[in-house]
């Protein structure tokens, strides 16, 4: 699927954001479906699509979202304060800050 406003691929099996350079990689390694260059070129060319690069510095400059990705679900989960790491068993988010922030007072 393609959100036309932010330019992003939506992968409908995972519900993930996938750079145009990616896809083809990325359907192929996660989801088994072979798709030839031209296949993918045909999706690809002519929308603007966000490149990595793009979607790396949009993440970097955005804090909050006006709403809601249009082809991402939304769910109910926690969100780590410090990375933007994303769960949705509040255990989980304790596990993340444990192994990924140690030393830090995960209450600040």
């Amino acid at each position: 699927m393609i959100n036309e406003e932010l330019k992003l691929i939506i992968c409908r099996e995972c519900d993930t954001a996938v750079p145009p350079e990616h896809l083809q990689t990325h359907v192929s390694s996660k989801h088994k479906i072979n798709c030839s260059h031209d296949m993918i070129e045909s999706i690809v060319s002519g929308r603007g699509l966000m490149s990595l690069e793009s979607i790396i510095e949009f993440k970097e400059n955005t804090a909050m979202l006006e709403s809601a990705i249009g082809g991402i679900p939304v769910r109910q989960g926690y969100k780590c304060l410090k990375c933007g790491y994303c769960v949705w068993k509040w255990g989980s988010m304790t596990d993340h800050f444990f192994n990924k922030h140690r030393g830090e007072n995960a209450r600040e």
